[in-house]
């Protein structure tokens, strides 16, 4: 399934984003090799806008590994709960906790152009530029029979529980927020297939430690049971 997978999914990045400082794949080969129970999906790549390395630069080198996560080998490495501590550190607790290898679980971003804020950008070129990725996640999400999507952030859920195979999802009767530095809700949408989780974003407060840390939560949905 990867080598095909992976080609279709190439010829699937919008020609709009291709040579535009930013990410597609946040994971190596291995993810996206065969069926995964979630697909992780952020809202789009931070960093330096005029950074040169294109995202399809940045694909060619991502897909030499077989083995990849950038929430693994990106960031700071420190595993503690305090406040100021990186998206790829809580990335990897969360996952971590639910069983998972970072490095086999499919990650991507809404869509691929990076900046610094996500607001740097015009919000009607940022549309344009979800639109025009949701093929791609659209074939993720059948090729690898994902049960779940896990959105990072409110503006990541609203946009992809706003495609029609969601159109029918609604919030459940419980959420989780946190408690500690800003607060920030997690909540899990159920309807008809796919069901999506909405994770409270991490970049401005950390998911490690009990009062922030959202996986026990998601766990009854999420967790790693053997794929």
């Amino acid at each position: 399934m990867s080598d095909q997978l992976l080609s279709e999914l190439i010829d699937l990045i919008p020609e709009s984003q291709r040579e535009r400082s930013g990410r597609a794949f946040y994971s190596g080969r291995a993810a996206w090799a065969k069926p995964s129970r979630i697909y992780l999906i952020g809202y789009n790549p931070g960093g330096d806008a005029n950074d040169p390395g294109t995202v399809m630069d940045d694909t060619e080198t991502i897909l030499q590994h077989d083995r990849y996560s950038a929430y693994v080998t990106e960031g700071n490495p420190v595993n503690e709960p305090r406040w100021g501590t990186s998206m790829q550190a809580s990335v990897r607790h969360v996952l971590g906790n639910l069983g998972y290898d970072p490095n086999l679980v499919p990650a991507s971003n809404l869509f691929f152009a990076r900046s610094l804020r996500a607001d740097h950008h015009r919000a009607e070129l940022m549309q344009q530029w979800k639109e025009e990725c949701w093929p791609f996640h659209e074939h993720v999400i059948k090729s690898l029979g994902i049960e779940v999507v896990m959105c990072i952030g409110k503006a990541t859920a609203d946009f992809v529980l706003g495609r029609d195979a969601f159109s029918k999802h609604r919030p459940t009767s419980t959420s989780f927020t946190s408690t500690m530095g800003l607060r920030r809700i997690s909540k899990k949408y159920d309807g008809p297939g796919v069901r999506v989780v909405r994770l409270g974003h991490t970049s401005s407060t950390s998911w490690l430690g009990v009062e922030r840390d959202p996986s026990p939560y998601v766990r009854d949905w999420c967790a790693n049971d053997g794929h």
